[in-house]
């Protein structure tokens, strides 16, 4: 289903302190419950449960607030050339694509806080070395 509204509850969430909590709540619902998460009463339902007030909920869906910050997250995906999850950002300038282990997370963490060179990506079905950090289109070795 379209997640797009989902995605502009996560921003209220955000706004209000509740973001983790809610995000939670949704994927829980999603992945674990079969929850449609496109129908605006389970979002309402699953954002009160994450803590936000279900009237809120019902007016951030009733008047289209957070469309632009959805668009513009949409926007940033595309520049990082985001086609799949998971996919994380680092400080909005550094992507890792695909599920990746924790020594690559922590490495590509440390560049960025660094400033050091972006790691690279592994293409699907690689197996990781233990030397490897990785983004983008192929693996820096």
């Amino acid at each position: 289903g379209n997640t797009f509204d989902a995605h502009r509850v996560l921003h209220h969430a955000a706004a209000n302190g509740r973001q983790h909590e809610v995000k939670a709540r949704l994927l829980a619902g999603y992945h674990t419950e079969g929850v449609d998460v496109a129908d605006h009463a389970e979002l309402v339902r699953l954002a009160s449960e994450g803590g936000l007030d279900a009237d809120d909920v019902r007016r951030v869906l009733d008047s289209g607030a957070h469309a632009d910050d959805v668009r513009a997250d949409q926007a940033l995906a595309r520049q990082f050339g985001i086609r799949g999850v998971p996919f994380f950002v680092f400080d909005r300038t550094h992507g890792l694509s695909g599920a990746q282990p924790v020594d690559v997370l922590v490495r590509a963490l440390d560049q960025v806080h660094t400033g050091g060179r972006q790691p690279q990506e592994v293409p699907a079905g690689h197996d990781h070395g233990p030397d490897e950090a990785c983004v983008g289109d192929s693996c820096r070795v």
